[in-house]
């Protein structure tokens, strides 16, 4: 069994590759009066096979024999992670079993590939040798044989992971695509997990992202322009302004609608050229939770308004009206309400109903202006 003491070589940070890389040669002493034992030719020229795959590690100036071979197998099964684009977890074990009449020493552990937990199985140390420098420590060398069917195993886990970000990546684009942000970000997040641990390129089933790498690319760059898109949708607000008259929707004065816009524009917005359906402007001024549809996907923000007018009395030829208001600031993309105002119904009397109605409304009107103006400022 290795000893556990030497675990934290496998702390080293374990770069991404498609394929295994030389092992490093044995260190020189600094002082220059140190000469290494010799390495055997397969560890510079490592055998090739169909069937399996050979890793090698080294070591230099142990205290002792067993010593070194155990970190010379440890850094071959290092260099085994790194092929499979891993990172060493735990449990690195060594057990002794017979094969074809002879002891062989079979190596594990557990290692975490795209942030899935798996365990090494089946690497088989095939050589090592170990020899004394001229200062009394010791080196060795190590060649590990691992079966191409295992690696074919970490590596499926992997494409797989990799068509479920592809997929995930091609459902955000059409979401930029459709303005729907809130969606496309949560998409982007998801993807991002999925590729993120992955540190081996493997093959994707698409035109133009034809690997891992190319899609990390891709989903980076989706995500700038996300912001871009994001930062841009912030200085746009979408207005809706709605009326009731005793009870019933409609007879909005035309001068409403346009002194919420032009408040708006005063504070350095630009008013959204889509109209704000109806039911989504009354979703969103019942402080309810609203699915944003399409009129609304090109704006950072909806500013709706409802005016509310309801006779309260006929009296002497004069008729008195009641107005009131309710303003609702709703940010799209983090679907939420940010802020609201409740205007109480002030009187107005006219002896014609619009009038009265005109007056009243106008009282609401003006605090309605000056919400605006300060929730728009408190954007910037």
């Amino acid at each position: 069994m290795l000893t556990q003491k030497y675990w934290p070589l496998f702390g080293l940070v374990l770069l991404a590759c498609g394929g295994s890389k030389s092992a490093s040669q044995p260190a020189d002493n600094p002082a220059g009066n140190r000469s290494a034992f010799e390495a055997p030719k397969w560890f510079h020229d490592r055998p090739k096979g169909v069937r399996s795959l050979f890793f090698v590690g080294d070591a230099t100036g142990a205290p002792d024999e067993s010593t070194a071979r155990e970190l010379a197998v440890q850094k071959a099964m290092a260099e085994l992670t790194v092929y499979c684009g891993a990172s060493i977890k735990s449990d690195f074990s060594s057990v002794e079993r017979e094969a074809n009449g002879q002891q062989e020493q079979v190596v594990s552990l557990t290692v975490d590939i795209a942030g899935d937990e798996l365990t090494i199985r089946e690497a088989v140390v095939k050589k090592t040798v170990v020899g004394s420098g001229s200062d009394g420590t010791f080196d060795a060398y190590a060649l590990v044989e691992w079966p191409t069917s295992q690696y074919e195993l970490v590596l499926a886990g992997q494409r797989e992971k990799g068509g479920r970000a592809l997929a995930l990546y091609l459902e955000a684009e059409q979401a930029t695509e459709d303005n729907a942000v809130g969606q496309a970000k949560q998409k982007l997040k998801e993807a991002k997990a999925l590729l993120g641990p992955m540190k081996a390129q493997v093959p994707l089933q698409h035109d133009k992202l034809k690997n891992s790498a190319l899609l990390w690319d891709a989903v980076s760059a989706l995500d700038e322009r996300l912001k871009s898109k994001v930062d841009e949708r912030k200085k746009v607000v979408a207005v809706a302004v709605l009326c009731q008259n005793e009870g019933k929707v409609g007879g909005c004065d035309s001068r409403w609608p346009g002194a919420v816009r032009q408040k708006v524009s005063g504070k350095g917005f630009k008013v959204a050229s889509e109209n704000i359906s109806e039911g989504l402007a009354s979703e969103i001024l019942e402080s309810g939770s609203p699915k944003t549809d399409a009129s609304a996907r090109s704006a950072g923000f909806v500013l709706a308004v409802r005016y509310e007018a309801k006779t309260t009395a006929v009296e002497d030829g004069f008729t008195f009206v009641h107005c009131g208001a309710r303003g609702v600031l709703y940010d799209t993309d983090a679907n939420r309400i940010v802020g609201v105002k409740e205007v109480k119904p002030e009187k107005g009397g006219h002896v014609h109903y619009s009038g009265a109605r005109d007056k009243s409304c106008k009282l609401a009107e003006d605090q309605v202006s000056g919400w605006v103006e300060e929730q728009l400022g408190g954007l910037k």
